[in-house]
């Protein structure tokens, strides 16, 4: 009897265990930003004396939200708020404002697990913007031209462990 109860309790695991995804799965919102998890959360990177983060807002509503910053020697050099917004026939749609200009769209030409890749042909630069995480679990940002352009300006970041806000001292 208690090896039937055993069973019977890992069968109901195993299925409830089916019936949800991994974390970091978002399964509420618009069905068209399902698995597209793994750009929520801080994202930090540096290099030339240059320091830059991307944080994005979990999907819900229909939408992701998220802000870029680059800082040089503490001094802001860029920022950059942005949205991913589900549309009605479950397409995506890229809306990028820099320095907080009205937003210029992007919409969403490949997608794959860890790969997505958002094109607007008319507007000047960039024309593509792709983000991707690699085997080692950075997040790739890439502004370009097209899939040739070989003077595209790329961001890596790293997935922050926690969030360290400094304290002024008294």
């Amino acid at each position: 009897m208690v090896r039937l109860r055993f069973a019977l309790a890992l069968a109901i695991l195993a299925a409830a265990c089916a019936s949800h995804p991994p974390p970091g799965v978002l399964v509420y919102g618009d069905p068209s930003l399902r698995g597209m998890g793994w750009l929520a959360g801080p994202w930090f990177g540096e290099g030339g004396g240059q320091r830059w983060e991307e944080h994005w807002i979990a999907a819900d509503g229909g939408s992701m939200f998220g802000i870029h910053r680059s800082t040089r020697d503490g001094q802001l050099e860029f920022f950059e708020f942005l949205q991913i917004r589900a549309r009605g026939d479950g397409g995506l749609t890229y809306l990028a404002s820099p320095r907080g200009r009205p937003a210029i769209p992007f919409e969403l030409t490949e997608r794959s697990p860890w790969r997505v890749v958002f094109e607007n042909p008319a507007h000047d630069f960039p024309k593509r913007i792709v983000y991707w995480i690699d085997s080692r679990d950075r997040l790739h940002t890439r502004a370009d031209r097209g899939p040739a352009d070989r003077q595209g300006e790329e961001w890596v970041y790293h997935r922050a462990r926690e969030v360290r806000i400094p304290v002024p001292r008294r």
